[in-house]
């Protein structure tokens, strides 16, 4: 038997043996990446917080062979999933994602590849309008939600509406759609998604829910802050000659909705017929 010590000559055996053994594994594991520093990191576990920072993964040519297949498949809806994703991977490595103790978000050297998925993941629809992938769709919402990423409230609505399809019900998704929504100036399917929000939460924590809700309301509005919907001033800037007597030239004052010059205020979707107190900016002479 192979682990039988006793007979002549088998120590010498088995030691040869596990020595290779040995070596195998050693040359599989660094060979093939596996256990190996940044051989699993970065990329998207980066920009999901998993990442260590070190940025040491690099998929710019898992990139190349993307954008290669593109051309010679342009039609491939495949191949242009592919160029998102690894686009996506390679936007939240290195030099292109900041993860510092006072920030985290794309960096600059991320923007030309942002604007690459944006325009990839356009073309992508375009194959496939009716059944697009929706864990691509949420990997393409991390560069209008992530800091630094690009800004885009009615493209980050349609992303966000793709994730939650393939989702079941819950009030945190609900409450994303109605802030995304408000933020794309969406308001009545805001307040949809709102509705649904807090029918979907537990009863003793609907209350704050409203709450958050009507902030997030109000301040994609340009209200500010307000509590149960109410909707606060908004700032604009009126001619000199129409500022109140006294008022601080630059200087920011508040008056009487019956004051302001015609067609100031902006009608946003509110019942109320009587506006509110503005906020106004008296321009400097």
């Amino acid at each position: 038997m192979l682990f039988d010590l006793t007979g002549r000559g088998r120590r010498k055996t088995v030691k040869i043996i596990y020595s290779g053994l040995a070596a195998i594994f050693l040359l599989g594991f660094v060979g093939f990446g596996v256990g190996s520093v940044g051989g699993g990191g970065g990329g998207l576990a980066e920009i999901f917080g998993e990442g260590n920072g070190g940025g040491e993964a690099n998929y710019s040519s898992q990139v190349k062979k993307a954008k290669l297949l593109t051309v010679q498949q342009p039609n491939n809806p495949a191949a242009w999933s592919g160029l998102v994703h690894y686009t996506v991977l390679e936007a939240g490595t290195g030099k292109n994602y900041i993860r510092t103790s006072t920030e985290e978000g794309f960096g600059p050297k991320a923007q030309p590849l942002l604007k690459q998925i944006q325009t990839a993941w356009q073309h992508y629809l375009k194959l496939n309008p009716h059944n697009p992938n929706p864990e691509l769709a949420t990997e393409v919402l991390r560069i209008y939600s992530t800091p630094g990423g690009l800004s885009n409230p009615d493209e980050a609505l349609r992303l966000l509406k793709i994730k939650i399809a393939s989702q079941p019900p819950s009030a945190t998704l609900q409450y994303d759609l109605a802030t995304a929504a408000y933020t794309a100036h969406k308001l009545a399917e805001g307040n949809r998604a709102a509705k649904k929000a807090i029918a979907l939460a537990p009863a003793g924590e609907r209350t704050i829910l409203q709450n958050y809700l009507a902030k997030a309301k109000a301040t994609a509005s340009g209200h500010g802050t307000a509590v149960g919907g109410a909707s606060g001033g908004q700032t604009i800037k009126i001619p000199s000659s129409q500022v109140p007597q006294g008022a601080r030239n630059g200087g920011t004052v508040t008056i009487p909705a019956s004051q302001l010059p015609k067609g100031a205020i902006t009608a946003t979707g509110g019942s109320s017929t009587t506006p509110p107190a503005q906020s106004t900016t008296a321009p400097k002479k």
